[in-house]
């Protein structure tokens, strides 16, 4: 069994709003949908992408972008395990959803889970 949980510690204090929008996405219809991840991927992606592109024309822009973009989304999965528009669409969307405190997991797979499991922990 493996798990990937959202850390209680990286929330940032952003927790409450996040479970807000996502409940809120999947009322959306699917163009507002893909709204959300294009703004989702210019929010991850725009200041590494358009460094050094001030001067640049917009075809010129456009190539520099995707460059960078194409780059982006390529070596994305070996971080992630999934493709960047697959965890966009689950980050914005996923739900239900919950932040855990490492301690927490551990304390509920102490007191519910028999035989025991081996804990690994593993930092993104």
């Amino acid at each position: 069994l493996l798990l990937a949980l959202h850390s209680k510690e990286m929330d940032a204090g952003h927790a409450h709003e996040w479970r807000e929008y996502k409940r809120n996405y999947n009322q959306l219809p699917g163009w507002a949908q893909e709204q959300a991840v294009i703004a989702w991927t210019m929010a991850q992606l725009g200041r590494r992408c358009l460094v050094g592109t001030e001067q640049l024309g917009d075809f010129p822009l456009f190539q520099s972008v995707l460059g960078c973009v194409t780059t982006a989304f390529a070596e994305y999965p070996a971080g992630r395990g999934m493709d960047f528009v697959t965890d966009a669409r689950d980050w914005l969307g996923g739900y239900p959803y919950e932040w855990l405190s490492a301690e927490e997991v551990l304390s509920f797979f102490r007191r519910h889970v028999d035989p025991p499991m081996k804990v690994v922990r593993v930092r993104h």
